[in-house]
């Protein structure tokens, strides 16, 4: 009974330790110079003419949100929830994409959360990755076109 609960206990001081490292993670600096990114992208016509609150406040709800996430429910560990992840980042990234105005042309970019799922907690959430992305460039098109 001892070495389930050390085993136990172990399991949760790893995914505290992973937590912690996700939200330590230098990488996630990554966001003020994409900010800077965006509002010159805004300034030059690059991106869509969409106010500019919109643009860095979906951004930073992307990868807030996102990086929130992964910090509570771990890729890779017991607590992992890969579904919800994928939907959250492929959904959310999908919102940023078409607030620029860039759409289903960055949709490529929805692979890099499916990787981490499945480096992390395997192949059989494939499905979920393409049902989650397909799902988003469906409502970012309908969102966008015009009614009649």
């Amino acid at each position: 009974m001892t070495h389930r609960t050390d085993t136990v206990v172990e399991d949760a001081e790893r995914a505290r330790r992973l937590s912690r490292d996700r939200m330590l993670d230098p990488i996630n600096l990554i966001l003020v110079p994409n900010l800077v990114a965006v509002v010159v992208a805004r300034q030059h016509h690059v991106i869509a003419a969409a106010p500019l609150w919109a643009i860095c406040g979906s951004l930073v709800l992307a990868h807030a949100t996102s990086t929130l996430f992964a910090a509570r429910f771990t890729p890779g560990t017991p607590r992992a929830k890969p579904r919800c992840f994928l939907a959250l980042t492929i959904g959310l990234g999908g919102a940023f994409f078409y607030v620029i105005g860039w759409g289903a042309v960055l949709a490529v970019s929805f692979v890099a959360s499916a990787v981490v799922v499945i480096q992390t907690d395997g192949s059989r959430y494939k499905v979920a990755a393409i049902v989650a992305a397909l799902l988003t460039i469906v409502a970012g098109e309908v969102a966008v076109t015009p009614c009649v």
